[in-house]
């Protein structure tokens, strides 16, 4: 394989993780989890913000996501290209966050691998078509994930807005770095006490 798996034993539980980028990768090692070991499936990651009223750090639970892309066409042949998260283990989430006094929010991402082919019209587009967000890789998860019957969610959380042009590779997001690691570390707590419960 072209990725790793990690693997940690808690109690009597296992937890899988893998660290992959855009939504070939994702697709493999989902559809290969699902059907060897998986009860539930989380993604963490990071998002650019379609929007100007979010800040940088704000966690997204999406209730579904838009695949911009073609991995979701093997696992759902249907013209309907939204793939939806788990409902029941997204208020899971949510309320784990919550219980710690950390407010989250939800509302329609869009998948798309092209990270460094969009333009100032895809992104203007995405945000009059209703989306709040961008990234690479959730609608390609939830499509996987629900073929198998697999629940699956995701935490994302804004690291850059493309609205306001602050980009992935800029001197502002490249300063955030200790910020982004932290924002992750939390993210993985929550997941793992969702994963062990």
């Amino acid at each position: 394989f072209l990725y790793t798996i990690s693997s940690l034993k808690i109690w009597n539980k296992r937890i899988r993780f893998s660290v992959n980028y855009g939504s070939a990768m994702i697709s493999e090692l989902v559809h290969i989890g699902c059907v060897l070991w998986s009860e539930k499936n989380i993604l963490l990651w990071t998002c650019g913000w379609l929007g100007k009223d979010l800040q940088s750090w704000d966690i997204i639970i999406p209730p579904y996501t838009y695949g911009n892309e073609s991995a979701i066409r093997m696992y759902n042949r249907t013209e309907n290209y939204k793939q939806y998260s788990n409902i029941g283990l997204s208020g899971a989430l949510k309320n784990r966050l919550l219980s710690q006094g950390i407010e989250c929010f939800g509302g329609p991402l869009i998948t798309c691998n092209g990270m460094l082919g969009e333009t100032q019209e895809d992104i203007h587009w995405w945000s009059a078509d209703g989306y709040y967000w961008v990234e690479m890789e959730s609608a390609t998860m939830f499509a996987v994930s629900n073929r198998f019957w697999v629940p699956a969610s995701a935490m994302v959380f804004v690291s850059d807005n493309l609205i306001q042009n602050q980009l992935v590779g800029d001197e502002t997001h490249k300063n955030q770095i200790g910020l982004r690691k932290e924002k992750h570390n939390l993210l993985m707590e929550i997941a793992i006490k969702e994963l062990l419960s």
